[in-house]
Order: structure tokens, then sequence, then C-alpha cells
């Protein structure tokens, strides 16, 4: 894959998964699985924290209301590309993530997805310290 059709494909799922209505959830959360699949390549990490609404689409995906298809996707995404990136938590914190996060661990969600939402807030607070 080419860069260019990295920025392409994630640009692509970015939008659709920030203009997705709640009936289209299913598929926003499918978009954001698929996300995070291709963060497996730097390329794509740096394609995400380079979107303007990259890491807010993933922040979007972090708690939904209704249900919690897609938060798993959105925190590892989360946790890949603001563990390398100060850029990331910086868009990741501007986006509201600590709220997404603090109302996703008040949910009826998972052990696993609570404890993946408790990783990125050290994760968060760890380098915000670092960086003080």
């Amino acid at each position: 894959m080419t860069t260019h059709s990295h920025r392409r494909l994630i640009n692509g799922l970015v939008t659709y998964i920030l203009n997705s209505e709640t009936k289209e959830r299913s598929s926003a959360a499918t978009a954001m699985a698929m996300i995070e699949q291709v963060l497996g390549i730097e390329r794509a990490k740096e394609e995400l924290i380079n979107d303007p609404q990259g890491v807010k689409a993933a922040v979007k995906m972090v708690f939904r209301v209704s249900d919690h298809e897609g938060s798993e996707s959105a925190l590892n995404s989360l946790l890949m590309v603001c563990y390398e990136s100060l850029q990331a938590r910086e868009h990741a914190i501007a986006a509201g993530v600590l709220t997404q996060l603090l109302l996703l661990l008040q949910s009826q969600c998972n052990r696993r997805v609570k404890t993946k939402a408790t990783t990125l807030l050290k994760l968060l607070r760890s380098k915000w310290d670092e960086e003080q």
C-alpha cells in the first residue's frame, strides 16, 4: 500500500465515523475496527495523527450512549497512537477523551474495556507528568 493509499483509507474511514448517524452505528464500529487493524502499519498511525479529524473520530467512538460497539477498537487505536505521540495525546484531550473515558468507566461495559480505558487514562496522565 502506498502512502497516498494509507491517507485515502484513513481519511475515508474517519469521515464515515464522524458522519455516521444512530442507524449506522454498527457500520461505524466496523470502520473503527478497520482503523485499528491498519494502525499496525507505522505510516497509517502517522496518517491518523496528521488527519485533522483522525484522533477525534477515535474519541467519538470511545463511548456510545446506547451501546459500546466500537469502544474497544477505539481504545486500542488511541492506545497505539497516544503511546508514541504527544500530538495524538493533545488531539485526544482536545477532542474530549477524558470525559468519554470517565463516562465509559461508569457504564455497564465489560471488564476488558474498562481495563483499557483505565490504561489510556494512566497513559495520558503519565505522559502529561513527563511533559511538565
